[in-house]
């Protein structure tokens, strides 16, 4: 596409065009996401790896694993900051999904005006990806959700999937949302469906 473009607007010099060449042809890169994972498994220790998660660009940041526990910093409220594609399961072997993390609020930016954080699980299906016509997300659908303690502690939460009557289907991708509060710190101990 670049040489058509530079064809239609570019005189050729005598010589020739330059040889193109890519990042790691000058030991550049690679400048892409890791190899696609799909999780076969549908609960997440964090001992010594991510599992499968990545960061959820304009959602989470500094993806890492450290003692025990999922770790990742929020860069933007009211965006998901994780995700994974999973190997297609049964929503109704499941009927809730409970997860233990800690959510730290950055010392100067506090809680970012949030007055009621709230943690977010959004599921994809063949029959209704996650991400639909035009690349828009429906923040509404296929979600569930609860409030969360922003206090630098871990604490349980448990969302009801079952009693969402858009939890059907084969599910095969997961975003999750710790919470608006923009700046905070946030470390999963561990998440997983029951």
């Amino acid at each position: 596409m670049y040489d058509a473009l530079r064809d239609a607007f570019c005189e050729k010099p005598a010589a020739g065009w330059p040889r193109n060449i890519k990042p790691s042809d000058v030991g550049l890169g690679p400048y892409d996401y890791p190899p696609l994972f799909r999780s076969a498994v549908q609960k997440w220790e964090f001992a010594d790896s991510l599992e499968g998660w990545y960061r959820q660009p304009y959602g989470g940041g500094e993806l890492e694993t450290k003692e025990g526990a999922l770790n990742f910093w929020i860069n933007r409220q009211n965006n998901f900051n994780i995700r994974q594609r999973v190997m297609p399961f049964d929503a109704s072997k499941y009927g809730k999904f409970r997860i233990r993390m800690k959510v730290t609020p950055n010392a100067k930016a506090g809680l970012c005006g949030v007055e009621s954080p709230s943690m977010f699980l959004k599921w994809g299906t063949n029959d209704s990806p996650i991400i639909g016509p035009g690349l828009a997300v429906d923040r509404m659908r296929s979600v569930a959700g609860c409030p969360v303690k922003c206090d630098g502690e871990f604490h349980e939460y448990a969302l009801d999937l079952s009693a969402n009557t858009d939890w059907k289907g084969r599910v095969d991708e997961l975003w999750f949302e710790a919470c608006q509060v923009n700046h905070a710190r946030v470390a999963i101990d561990w998440m997983r469906f029951e």
